[in-house]
């Protein structure tokens, strides 16, 4: 079974080559819930794929440091691992 659940910050939209409505990419930062070495908490970045209805909400109703959480799978993309979101959450 493939199912991934992130919660972290909108931080970008990534534009897309055909200014395509249905499909949506965006970044996540998510915080690790651990210090490094340095006693530093350090963020991952994920891309996440949005389609149809979520893409739509998203690009009419999100602005940047919003907060979400995403369900979702993950998916190879040659070489590249991105997040396909089934259903998101706004948080704040």
């Amino acid at each position: 079974m493939n199912i991934i659940l992130i919660v972290g910050k909108l931080i970008s939209f990534v534009k897309n080559d055909d200014d395509n409505i249905l499909t949506r990419t965006i970044i996540i930062e998510v915080p690790r819930p651990f210090a490094n070495s340095n006693g530093e908490t350090e963020n991952d970045y994920f891309q996440v794929e949005l389609w149809r209805g979520l893409s739509e909400m998203i690009n009419d109703n999100l602005p940047l440091n919003s907060t979400v959480a995403i369900k979702g799978r993950l998916q190879s993309k040659g070489e590249k691992n991105i997040i396909i979101a089934e259903k998101f959450t706004f948080i704040n």
